[in-house]
């Protein structure tokens, strides 16, 4: 059934399904822990990607900005904003 949903054949799903992961693959599962780890640590969590692609690159994996950017987006993997400053008056 899900085959006639998905309008592939059965041999096609099962290739798909036992398909093994690619080298791309396992280095960005590799890069995503390695996020989910910094970002764990005291006061990382407010780094966005830029400061995210430097510490990688401090630690040795090799990647770009940009990708570091995907796969925290991809994750849902966000800096902590700080709060916008609001002058507050008396009212005289």
């Amino acid at each position: 059934m899900l085959c006639r949903v998905l309008e592939v054949t059965r041999a096609a799903f099962y290739k798909w399904r036992n398909r093994s992961t690619t080298p791309t693959q396992a280095k960005q599962k590799q890069i995503v822990s390695e996020i989910k780890r910094i970002h764990t640590l005291p006061r990382h969590q407010d780094y966005g990607s830029p400061w995210m692609h430097r510490e990688l690159v401090k630690q040795g994996v090799a990647c770009s900005e940009n990708t570091v950017a995907r796969l925290m987006k991809d994750n849902n993997i966000q800096a902590r904003r700080a709060f916008r400053f609001r002058v507050t008056t008396t009212d005289s």
